[in-house]
C-alpha cells in the first residue's frame, strides 16, 4: 500500500471489493491489526515491508520464471502527491 495514513476506510473497501489475497504494508506487524481489522480483511494476508526493501536472497536469484508461467503478479503505481 501506499499513503497508508490517508484515506485508509476508503482503501480497505476497495481491498475488500477487489477481493485481495496478499498485501504488503509499511506498519509493524504489531500495528497491523489496528489498520487492517482480520474481520473486515479476512481472506488477505498481511506482510510488514520496507518501502523499496529486497531480501538479500531475491539480490543474487538466477532463476525467474517467465511472465507467462507466473502465477502471481506484483505491481506498483506511482503518482505526484501535494507537498503537504
Amino acid at each position: 500500500m501506499q499513503d497508508e495514513y490517508r484515506q485508509i476506510n476508503d482503501m480497505i473497501f476497495q481491498l475488500q471489493y477487489l477481493k485481495i489475497d496478499v498485501l504488503f504494508i509499511c506498519f509493524p506487524k504489531a500495528e497491523i491489526e489496528k489498520i487492517y481489522l482480520t474481520q473486515k480483511l479476512p481472506d488477505t494476508s498481511k506482510y510488514p515491508t520496507m518501502t523499496g526493501f529486497v531480501p538479500s536472497k531475491l539480490l543474487n536469484s538466477h532463476y525467474q520464471k517467465p511472465i507467462v508461467d507466473r502465477h502471481i503478479h506484483v505491481g506498483y503505481r506511482a503518482r505526484k502527491l501535494p507537498f503537504w
